[in-house]
């Protein structure tokens, strides 16, 4: 899997955007909505958010198959929940509803529209390292040890989650940098742990530590 900063209009076969719950007040009270915050798209799915069908709670995922969004073959939709109660693990919860729908369509070219996440400068380097540590953490498998049938045939495609962004300055690179191997890290510990007793001895522990740190 690859993660890799990238412009607004790059194009790949998903495209991942968010919705949040807004929340107004009224005569009769408060009034709570879904805002979808890619506005060309929110167009495009009109329809959808009428009839919500798009939620905007934490964790919830709609995928729209074969929907040809602009360069895209398919769309899937987030919801990240109340906007105003948006932190660092709600992004990583989000990130691995988007490895699953990834996943689930087979895209092996993955556009997340992170600019459409509610967020200011402060916060943007935050949000961007909780997305690339939530992505690699969702990532993580541990099958080495599972017996191959004879007939399987081993998928070799590479996915490639590319973060549409307006800034590309060293705070977001160096967010980038972080959360890979921030998430990378945690998911060799858990390989280490996952491991039966048998086969990593307190020597092979160790060697396995030195050559990760050289």
């Amino acid at each position: 899997m690859k993660i890799e900063l990238a412009k607004l209009s790059q194009t790949g076969s998903l495209l991942v955007a968010f919705a949040t719950q807004s929340s107004t007040k009224s005569k009769s009270g408060k009034v709570d909505s879904t805002k979808l915050t890619h506005s060309t798209l929110s167009k495009r799915l009109k329809t959808a958010l009428e009839s919500k069908e798009v939620s905007p709670a934490a964790q919830a995922s709609v995928s729209f198959r074969d929907i040809d969004f602009e360069g895209f073959r398919h769309v899937v939709v987030v919801g990240l929940g109340d906007e105003t109660q948006l932190d660092h693990e709600a992004i990583r919860q989000a990130a691995a509803s988007i490895h699953s729908a990834a996943k689930s369509l087979k895209a092996s070219d993955v556009v997340v529209h992170f600019d459409g996440i509610p967020q200011n400068k402060k916060e943007s380097a935050v949000y961007l390292q909780a997305l690339t540590e939530g992505l690699i953490l969702s990532n993580y498998t541990f099958d080495e040890l599972k017996s191959k049938k004879k007939d399987a045939k081993e998928d070799k495609t590479e996915t490639t989650f590319r973060l549409a962004t307006k800034s590309t300055d060293a705070a977001m690179k160096k967010a980038l940098h972080d959360g890979i191997i921030l998430a990378e890290t945690v998911n060799f510990s858990r390989r280490l742990g996952d491991m039966p007793a048998n086969l990593m001895t307190p020597t092979i522990l160790a060697d396995s530590v030195v050559d990760a740190a050289k």
